[in-house]
């Protein structure tokens, strides 16, 4: 057997390193959902919702003006 020498620029060396320590995580953890965008569908049909309920407390807003100009007999103005 032979010994065979290099030079020192054509050497390679490995390094081994230590994984970092791990936490001991065992996947246990309470998993949060993320939020669901709403469709466009559900969009539209709130803001139809929300449209009503506004109508119908602007005409319940109205009525109550109307009725309290009735009882002190002053005319509607419009």
């Amino acid at each position: 057997k032979g010994i065979v020498l290099q030079e020192p620029d054509e050497s390679t060396t490995t390094k081994t390193t230590k994984p970092s320590q791990q936490s001991q995580d065992k996947g246990k953890a309470i998993m949060i959902e993320e939020p669901v965008k709403p469709k466009k569908k559900d969009l539209i049909k709130l803001d139809e919702e929300d449209a009503k309920k506004l109508q119908a407390e602007l005409m319940r807003k109205k009525d109550l003006q109307e009725k309290k100009l009735k009882r002190n007999k002053k005319p509607i103005l419009l």
